[in-house]
């Protein structure tokens, strides 16, 4: 999208931009992760100062604003991140400063963000800034730049593969107030079948199993174990396996009864049961 010089046409886009930006119900900082430039480069922009092309093509890009570049592909992709990141925001609605509000927050989380997450890189930049001023509770003041580093983003991969596992009902979570200050404290169900594989593997190589799903959330490290099984022992996973999936809701909400793991409670008391040993 080229600009000419002309101040009417800089402050027609600044206008187009602002009213883009709050139509979607994103902060300057969002808008600013989804582009790949900085907050105050956002701010400059909406005040009809002059920035240069490949800023205004990131900018205009993230909001899907059509513009003589803006083909068919580049606006079907950007409608689907607008979606997630609206999706994102909405899941971080009212819990700014609550002591509880991140753990809500993740659960709040659609599935197909928590799933984005580990391959859309502007995704987890957008959780991991929600997360950032969720714990630290004042959504206006934004984020320092240089607390977005590869460690950040890291803590808050991790925290999705947490509640990847928790909705397939492998673990329990428990999410601290400050996600960047402490890691969740998680506790494997055993009486999935998959978690019943996990505890018969020998301790080593369970070790390994368990760190490689926790970085990953890839369950098919365990297929190799799986396969060595007997004909009738691979038939009983699958069985177990394909009734956990039909009964999935109803397994979660007995969790939720049986051990008060509520969204209130889960993050006010220590869990109770013990992870693998």
């Amino acid at each position: 999208m080229a600009m000419n010089d002309n101040v009417g046409d800089w402050q027609d886009l600044a206008e187009r931009v602002l009213s883009e930006r709050k139509r979607l119900g994103w902060k300057q900082f969002a808008l600013a992760c989804e582009a790949g430039v900085t907050e105050r480069t956002i701010q400059r922009l909406e005040s009809g100062s002059r920035v240069n092309e490949e800023t205004v093509r990131k900018v205009v890009r993230a909001l899907g604003i059509r513009g003589r570049s803006s083909g068919r592909g580049s606006r079907k992709r950007g409608s689907r991140v607008r979606q997630l990141c609206g999706a994102v925001v909405n899941a971080a609605a009212g819990l700014y400063g609550q002591p509880l509000g991140f753990g809500i927050f993740m659960r709040r989380l659609p599935d197909a963000i928590i799933n984005a997450s580990g391959f859309e890189l502007r995704v987890l930049i957008l959780i991991t800034c929600h997360a950032m001023l969720l714990a630290g509770g004042n959504p206006e003041v934004g984020i320092p730049e240089d607390r977005l580093d590869a460690e950040t983003l890291h803590r808050m991969k991790i925290c999705s593969i947490f509640e990847h596992l928790r909705r397939r009902a492998l673990i329990r979570v428990r999410y601290p107030r400050d996600p960047f200050e402490e890691i969740p404290e998680i506790a494997w169900w055993t009486g999935n079948p998959i978690g019943k594989v996990l505890v018969e593997l020998p301790r080593e190589v369970r070790d390994r199993c368990l760190e490689v799903i926790i970085h990953t959330g890839d369950l098919s490290v365990l297929s190799g174990y799986i396969v060595s099984q007997t004909d009738a022992e691979m038939e009983e996973f699958a069985r177990q396996t394909q009734t956990i999936q039909e009964h999935l809701p109803e397994l979660l909400q007995w969790i939720e009864d049986q051990f008060h793991d509520s969204e209130k409670e889960a993050w006010s008391a220590p869990i109770e049961g013990k992870p693998l040993e």
